[in-house]
């Protein structure tokens, strides 16, 4: 792969990257051995939003996990969650990927979350989740309802 990518930087290619098919995870193995090549041009990163894996690289392969059999093209079994996307992008960071994004499976909410891994504050950051709100668990005193607070602390007692 990292073949591949020299040539296209002798070819004259300004950004040379990876689009598609593989989900965060597996997409990564592939970009960190770019960066360890040397790669002299800035990388790409657009993962698709389905959680691949080292048997199922393409997420046109991977098995539902309730039948056993391909899921494409019905593939809401097998979305990332927002956890893995801010995984993706604080790794993508830490390596300096200039340009990243998100392909295929790609909803608004996976994408403020990448922004927010990369320490952006979109206008959407308005929406995203503080759990400090939250009625049962919140800590936010004036916002946790009393009711819930004493029916959550009874629940986690008696566990």
């Amino acid at each position: 792969m990292n073949e591949a990518l020299r040539r296209l930087v002798e070819a004259g290619a300004d950004v040379v990257g990876f689009n598609c098919t593989r989900g965060p995870e597996t997409i990564m193995k592939l970009v960190e051995s770019a960066t360890n090549a040397g790669i002299k041009v800035p990388l790409a990163v657009l993962p698709v939003l389905y959680r691949t894996t080292d048997e199922y690289p393409s997420f046109h392969s991977l098995p539902d996990p309730k039948t056993g059999e391909r899921a494409f093209p019905d593939m809401d079994c097998l979305l990332c969650s927002r956890r893995d996307v801010i995984e993706f992008g604080q790794r993508c960071a830490q390596l300096k990927i200039p340009y990243v994004g998100l392909c295929c499976g790609n909803a608004p909410h996976y994408t403020r979350a990448l922004a927010e891994s990369y320490g952006r504050r979109p206008e959407a950051s308005k929406y995203s989740p503080d759990m400090a709100m939250h009625g049962w668990l919140g800590t936010k005193k004036d916002v946790v309802d009393e009711h819930y607070s004493v029916t959550i602390k009874s629940f986690q007692n008696n566990f």
